[in-house]
């Protein structure tokens, strides 16, 4: 212990050479910290002689090996951090202490320690590292402010570098320490700021390079430099960035020649091989940081210019420069050992770098310097065009997985998106290849899983294609597009696709047309593109195109190979034996080949249909449109569509066979593939006949269907289309019957025809309509035999959208009456399907249904009341008095064998929701309402005899229409009355016990909770309607009823789940009493049941809240006992009771108090208590009031800081009628609670957010009476926001609660503002909108919103307040304008913060105000000149004259103008063109107000060059839309 004896034992045991000193002492450190605890031993300076020892410890011993290495001793930086904190105050003696520390880091350096403490960290477990890193980063806060100035910039790049590595090998909960954090921001930033000032960059350089890197990539993989979520790996990236491609580095990069033969490549192409990830996921952020390098500090690099053509001979340097990075860039990524994903993603996003920094294209190859750099980025966007379409080709022949399949696919088309993007002449050479591997592509992925890789690869499949039509069109060279698009229809052959029987071709058909160079998406653009883009001699030559295109397919389709073999198929089959195997193979070429041909036609008609209608024929001369209009009749209606129905015809046999067997006899000596072959043909022909036809008025003709020539063809091809039908097996692509019916609507049929084709159609619905299969929309879905469901789906969408009015005009009463039968049998089908991507027969029944169109309809709209009727009069014979005495009874009244009928008789009453009751005639809706009160009590006894069956929840879903059907139309009529009232009241209040449950809470919750509901509504209506008769003097029913109902006035606390529901009838009965009636109407035997029922009430309901328990009652057994009170409290005050009211809603805020202060956020519980506290309040002595508001005021505070957003709503509502009812002394008093409330020194700043909202509410409901309290108080409420900052500094709740405040005060009750408060809000406004070099981390639009709302308030309805305050208005406007600037982008450290310091608090400068905030500033300014009357408390409003602001403020327009030209020419921001479009409005309002003399004058003294040149392009604008009086 020697060294406890004098300060040179100390210092000779710290310096002994062993450790411990001797044996049998502590270890140093223990030594050290017990002369540290004790003060009794006086030792001169102490903490230097201690902290010296610690650093020249940790400095020598740095290298040591597990425990024995101090730097990961936790001790020694705990003691070092205590000797430190000692030393490091303001005195003048700590500060020579510091100076002292000073010289001992001069003499030992701490970079060496920091680096070896983040090298040795990751052997430490996660906890002792964390106790480490927490005195470790108390003594870097003091030692490295200190130290760092005497660093090499090689020692900081160690330190840095050993930081990175430790990164990696800490979870992302260690990352997130907060003390690791701050220790790697303060390293970084000191590394980038020695950086900055090292005058050896490139040795830097090439040890970050050599040494560094692939630990730097690797940390960096995840990282987007796009985004700062994480500002430390943000500030790790930058110090890697600024080493790399600082201004001496990039000079040199700059002028290499190739850029690839710099050390950073030749290190990227060794790391690719061994860390192949970390390479490729780094390599586009390296290329966008590199570009945006050299624009950065281009004019150093490249040297500048003041003329325009040396600026853009700048830019041609920069982007040669960047493109000689991505080839090398790309020559990194061509070094790997595989074509992988990973590969794909980064060439993806190294080309949107290119894209979006415009380093290539036409566009600047104008600029660009040519040379070898050019030609090699040429080549090596070439090369990836040309890899990109074979991955594409090849991904039918990958051997993996479907889902890696489709994400490499995926990655080749957003590798073309990119590379269209950059310049469309790269990929144009290969559009036709890209055509045909985008069409053959579905037949391979569409059966395949993982939706969401399909929807992303149509996604940018769409994008694509979208892009090479945008190109096409606007260099108007529709027709070469057109051309390259028919080139892959029209050469699809069989070597494409797998051979095989008609099911694999029908296949390829429905996967072409699925093709996305096919989609409607895609159709629907060229359309467009067509309409807008196509030239007048472009016209002639797009039609010769399509109609070459379509005579050779049709050719092929037609050619007589193929239709002289129709019939040798049959032949073939009788053969037997390897022969006959033989044939049936030289057959199966001609098969195939006519099935390819007709997919062709089909493909090329599609393509058609989508082009020719959208031709802008209206730009001819009428010769020129006939011209046009004679070719396509005669290349495509006689020479196409005519022989392809003709074909259609004789496949059918001869037309005089009418006998069902013999047709079918003779389809059958036909193959099944010819048969098909012949349908797809004919409907690809008939839908483009419709789409030809559809052409504007003198287009391209009259469909060929429509045409009289064509009479006899039309009417033999019906003929043929019926007897297919009614054989029903006839038909092998059913996608010809919508396509065949919507041409004879479209065309019309003669009389007896036309009676014949509405028969075909509704028993096409009928046979084939199955609610459980749905169609896409797709008409190529409809290919196969199997799909006659889908395309009866098909046909009730067409019917249900274009020809419900043809049935209507034209078809007979039967038809009409079947095709309501078809609708019934959909809306009692109860199988239905879910597929989110599928249409359903009973959406498109829904959607009918709710059309207005459809009720207009008064045929069809009879003939399904009249199917109604005759489906639930059987139920007419049943005696509603028995049935519910054999209910009450227990009674099974149902059977099994009408358990159809009832089920058809109850989904009546859920297609009745959808009739509006207008449309319900007034002779049927008695019977209706008889007939659902019957059906409502016998699907009720179904209901009690099924109840154990998991299918007794449907007739939940049965009671709940029937119930919510007599609800409406019991409100639609305005009396509610039959012979069993009473009756049917008991029932309904037995409801809950029927519907009661596990199991069916458990199988549907909101069955019985929606049911419940409509009950409720419907025993009201009865109850109500009993009241008005017991006021009429007929007390029989009410007495009756309020006999039953007292049972249930008990209210037991317990979980009574089944009395809920007379409960709550109670209660409505006394809502409707209070309100509607009073009690000298009724008789005195009714009075004295009312008085008893409220004794019962009275008594049950104090009882229970007196003996209230939160933690053993359930809530819900509380929470209708405090539902009661109040309305027990509101039935005496009815009644003239004199019974004393006692206090209980004080003893209940109490009790429930700190259950809100815990956590428990019960909004309704609370607004319950809220509407206890307003009863008590009226029903309490005068003495009492005050506490009451009190208490209701403490107790909104609370709940409204413990409740959510969602219940807000709801207390504000209970308040609000709280604050409508007190007296003017009562708000008063409130007034002023709220008021030192709000004036308190001793709140936090989150605790004057509720009484600023509680002011607003009360001022928004004040009572009347009020005025001056009112007025007193918002002019104290605002001196205190003026004068204090926590009101516009403080958080932002806090702020948006203010600004709120001052808003709808102004907005909802402007008389009442005074002139002194518009000087506060001035004064408000301005600090709200001044400059601060604090922001907030996201920017709130809402308090623009806010500020502009006042403003608007004041303008346009207190006009005469802002009169002799005109400057500040002025003032405050050329604030806002301001507040849309957004900063440039790539700006310096100084640059940023002198923008950001004149930006608000609530502004981040990474998130500019959106266009929404610009648009509702345009209208305020615009506001400025608009006349309104203001509201005052003085004359009417139609006395006064509607004036505005412009002439008062035309003297301050001139200022306003001038802030957004000083806006718009700020070198360090931009106004984007969205906001100045929507500022437009606004500022020639302003200029309007401006004359010339104000105008010329501040040309002269307030503008520059620059502002002058921006004042008259705005000054343009103002001219151009200027009314001058003209017409």
């Amino acid at each position: 212990m020697f060294w406890l004896q004098s300060a040179q034992g100390f210092v000779r045991a710290l310096k002994a050479p062993s450790d411990p000193p001797q044996v049998g002492e502590p270890l140093k450190i223990e030594i050290a910290r017990t002369v540290w605890d004790r003060s009794d031993t006086y030792i001169p300076n102490k903490a230097q002689i201690i902290y010296e020892w610690i650093l020249t410890k940790l400095l020598k011993d740095r290298g040591n090996k597990g425990s024995s290495n101090p730097v990961t001793d936790a001790r020694y930086w705990e003691l070092l951090s205590d000797a430190i904190t000692c030393t490091s105050g303001r005195s003048s003696q700590n500060a020579n202490a510091k100076s002292q520390l000073l010289s001992i880091l001069n003499k030992t350096p701490l970079a060496p320690v920091v680096t070896s403490l983040f090298n040795l960290l990751s052997t430490l477990p996660p906890v002792d590292a964390a106790f480490l890193l927490q005195y470790a980063r108390a003594c870097l806060d003091v030692l490295w402010p200190l130290a760092v100035p005497k660093f090499t910039a090689e020692a900081l790049l160690d330190c840095s570098a050993a930081f990175v590595g430790s990164l990696l090998s800490r979870t992302d909960e260690d990352r997130m320490n907060q003390n690791y954090v701050r220790v790697g921001l303060m390293i970084c930033q000191s590394h980038r700021s020695s950086l900055g000032n090292s005058s050896n960059k490139k040795k830097l350089y090439q040890i970050f390079v050599q040494s560094h890197l692939p630990t730097w990539l690797t940390c960096m993989r995840n990282f987007d430099p796009s985004t700062t979520e994480s500002p430390l790996l943000s500030s790790i990236y930058s110090a890697g960035v600024d080493t790399l491609f600082n201004l001496d580095m990039l000079r040199n990069l700059t002028s290499l020649t190739p850029i690839s033969s710099d050390s950073l490549f030749s290190t990227l192409l060794t790391l690719v091989k061994s860390s192949p990830e970390a390479v490729m996921a780094g390599l586009p952020g390296l290329f966008l940081s590199y570009v945006h390098a050299i624009k950065k500090h281009r004019s150093a690099v490249f040297g500048s210019g003041s003329s325009g053509q040396e600026n853009a001979g700048l830019s041609g340097q920069i982007q040669t420069s960047g493109m000689r990075f991505f080839v090398a860039c790309d020559d990194v990524l061509r070094a790997t050992q595989e074509d992988s994903s990973a590969v794909w993603t980064a060439r993806v996003r190294l080309l949107e770098v290119v894209e979006k920094e415009a380093l290539f294209g036409s566009h600047v190859h104008a600029f660009a310097f040519g040379g070898q750099g050019d030609e090699e980025a040429h080549l090596t966007l070439k090369k990836i065009t040309t890899d990109a379409i074979v991955r594409l080709e090849s991904a039918t022949a990958n051997n993996q997985d479907a889902k890696t399949t489709l994400i490499r696919t995926d990655l080749a088309v957003q590798c073309l998106v990119a590379l269209v993007r950059v310049d469309y002449d790269l990929i144009f050479p290969s559009t036709p290849r890209l055509l045909q591997a985008l069409l053959v592509l579905p037949r391979f992925t569409g059966s395949w899983d993982h939706p969401s890789e399909k929807t992303h690869l149509e996604q940018q499949s769409d994008t694509l294609l979208s892009l090479i039509l945008a190109h096409h069109s606007k260099t108007r060279t529709l027709p070469s597009y057109f051309e390259t698009l028919l080139g892959p229809l029209t050469s699809l052959t069989p070597r494409r696709i797998t051979t095989g029987e008609v099911e694999q071709t029908q296949s390829t058909y429905r996967a072409c047309h699925e093709s996305r160079i096919l989609s409607q998406h895609l159709l629907g653009q060229i359309s467009r593109s067509c309409l807008a883009y196509v030239t007048p001699l472009q016209i002639t030559e797009i039609v010769d195109v399509i109609c070459e295109a379509l005579k050779v397919t049709f050719d092929a389709f037609n050619h007589p190979t193929f239709t002289a073999s129709e019939g040798e198929g049959a032949k073939l089959k009788k053969r037997k034996g390897s022969k006959r195997e033989s044939e049936m193979g030289e057959a199966g070429a001609p098969r195939q080949e006519v099935q390819i041909a007709t997919t062709r036609f089909a493909l090329v008609g599609k393509l058609a249909g989508a082009v020719m209608p959208s031709l802008p024929l209206q730009s001819l001369t009428a010769d020129d449109r006939r011209k046009v209009a004679t070719t396509v009749r005669r290349k495509i209606a006689q020479s196409v569509i005519v022989p392809t129905l003709q074909r259609y015809i004789s496949s059918r046999g001869k037309a005089g066979i009418t006998s069902p067997k013999k047709r079918k006899a003779a389809l059958m000596k036909e193959d099944q593939w010819m048969i098909w072959a012949t349908e797809t043909a004919t409907a690809a022909a008939l839908r483009l006949d419709y789409a030809i036809a559809a052409t504007p008025q003198d287009g391209l003709g009259h469909s060929v269907l429509a045409n009289e020539d064509e009479a006899e063809l039309k009417e033999t091809t019906f003929q043929s289309f019926k007897h297919d039908l009614e054989l029903g097996t006839a038909i092998q692509s059913p996608e010809l019957v919508p396509e065949m019916i919507r041409s004879f609507m479209k065309s019309g049929l003669a009389s007896q025809l036309q009676d014949d084709l509405f028969a075909a159609i509704v028993r096409y619905l009928g046979r084939y309509l199955n609610t459980s299969v749905g169609w896409r929309g797709m008409m190529s879905e409809l290919d196969a035999h199997g799909t006659h469901h889908e395309a009866a789906v098909a046909l009730l969408y067409n019917v249900s959208e274009r020809w419900l009015g043809a049935f209507e005009k034209s078809a007979p009463v039967s038809e009409l009456a079947h095709l309501v039968a078809v609708i019934m049998n959909l809306a009692v089908t109860a199988l239905r399907g879910s597929a989110r991507d599928r249409l359903y027969a009973h959406e498109i029944l829904s959607r009918m249904l709710r059309s207005a169109e459809f009720w207009e309809l008064s045929r069809l709209r009879t003939a399904l009341i009249s199917r109604i009727n005759a489906l639930t009069a059987p139920y007419e014979k049943f005696d509603l008095s028995d049935l519910l005495a054999q209910i009450r009874g227990g009674n099974a009244l149902m059977q099994d064998e009408i358990d159809d009928n009832l089920r058809q008789a109850l989904a009546v009453y859920k297609l009745l929701l959808y009739v509006p009751q207008e449309y319900i005639p007034r002779s049927n809706r008695g019977y209706m309402l008889k007939r659902a009160v019957i059906l409502d009590v016998i699907a009720m006894m179904d209901y009690q005899r099924r109840a154990s069956a998991p299918a007794s929840s449907d007739r939940t879903s049965d009671i709940l229409s029937i119930r919510a059907f007599l609800v409406r139309t019991y409100k639609s009529f305005g009396t509610v009355d039959h012979e069993a009232l009473v009756d049917t009241a008991k029932y309904l209040l037995q409801t809950d016990v029927y519907l009661d449950g596990e199991q069916i809470r458990d199988l549907d919750m909101n069955g019985p909770q929606t049911c419940r509901s409509f009950t409720l509504e419907l025993l009201r209506m009865y109850t109500n309607t009993m009241i008005r008769k017991a006021e009429k003097g007929d007390d029989v029913p009410l007495l009756e009823f309020l006999t039953q109902i007292s049972h249930f006035s008990s209210f037991p606390a317990a979980n009574s789940y089944q009395k809920h529901l007379p409960q709550q009838c109670l209660l409505h009965v006394i809502d409707d009493l209070t309100a509607e009636f009073t009690l000298d109407s009724f008789s005195s035997q009714i009075q004295a049941c009312f008085r008893a029922l409220h004794n019962s009430l009275y008594d049950a309901v104090t009882r229970n809240l007196s003996t209230l328990d939160l933690e053993s009652d359930s809530p819900d057994g509380y929470s209708r006992h405090l539902e009661a009170w109040p309305r027990v409290l509101r039935f005496g005050r009815w009644l003239h009771s004199d019974i004393a009211v006692p206090p209980l809603g004080r003893n209940i805020v109490v009790k429930v108090s700190p259950r809100l202060a815990g956590g428990h956020r019960h909004a309704h519980l609370c607004r319950s208590i809220l509407s206890v506290l307003l009863e008590e309040y009226r029903c309490a002595p005068k003495v009492d009031n005050l506490s009451q508001i009190e208490i209701a005021t403490a107790f909104y505070l609370t709940a409204v800081r413990t409740s959510g957003s969602e219940g807000h709503e709801g207390i504000d509502r209970s308040m609000g009628l709280f604050s409508k009812a007190l007296s003017v002394s009562d708000f008063t008093h409130s007034l002023e609670l709220l008021s030192e409330a709000i004036s308190s020194s001793r709140s936090s700043p989150l605790d004057f957010q509720g009484p600023i909202h509680l002011s607003t509410l009360f001022l928004r409901d004040a009572p009347e009476g009020t005025l001056k309290v009112t007025q007193n108080f918002v002019t104290e409420c605002l001196n205190i926001f003026a004068n204090y900052d926590l009101f516009f500094c403080g958080p932002l709740s806090l702020r948006l609660a203010v600004l709120t405040f001052i808003s709808r005060h102004f907005s909802e009750r402007p008389a009442v503002v005074r002139t002194q408060d518009v000087n506060n809000v001035w004064s408000l406004l301005s600090r709200f909108l001044r400059g601060c070099e604090q922001h907030d981390e996201h920017t709130s639009e809402t308090i623009f919103q806010q500020i502009v709302n006042i403003l608007s308030a004041l303008i346009r309805l207190r006009r005469d307040l802002l009169l002799p305050t005109l400057p500040h208005l002025g003032f405050i406007l050329r604030q806002l304008i301001k507040t849309t600037r957004a900063i440039r982008p790539h700006l310096g450290g100084k640059q940023t913060t002198m923008v950001t310091d004149t930006l608000p608090m609530w502004i981040n400068a990474t998130q500019p105000l959106p266009v929404d905030a610009s648009r509702a500033l345009g209208r305020l300014l615009t506001s400025l000149g608009t006349k309104t009357v203001v509201r005052t408390h003085g004359a009417a409003p139609e006395n006064q004259k509607a004036e505005s602001l412009a002439k008062p403020f035309s003297k301050h327009a001139t200022y306003v103008v001038q802030a957004y030209i000083e806006t718009m020419n700020d070198p360090l921001c931009v106004m984007p063109s969205e906001v100045r479009k929507e500022l437009y409005p606004g500022l020639f309002v302003l200029c309007d107000m401006m004359n010339d003399h104000n105008r010329d004058a501040m040309m002269a003294s307030a503008l520059d060059a620059g502002g002058k040149v921006t004042m008259k392009s705005s000054w343009k604008e103002y001219e151009k839309q200027k009314y001058v009086g003209k017409g």
